[in-house]
């Protein structure tokens, strides 16, 4: 059995984020969080 690391989840999470990605606002609420970009919401 493999072991858990929390670790591969993060990875695997940004590892589609675009380095030259640039935060221009964000919110973070309590259960959610929103990020906008030049491009793109979410």
């Amino acid at each position: 059995m493999r072991k858990f690391d929390f670790f591969d989840i993060y990875d695997e999470l940004i590892e589609n984020i675009p380095s030259n990605l640039i935060v221009r606002d964000y919110f973070i609420g309590r259960h959610w969080s929103w990020i906008k970009s030049d491009e793109n919401l979410g």
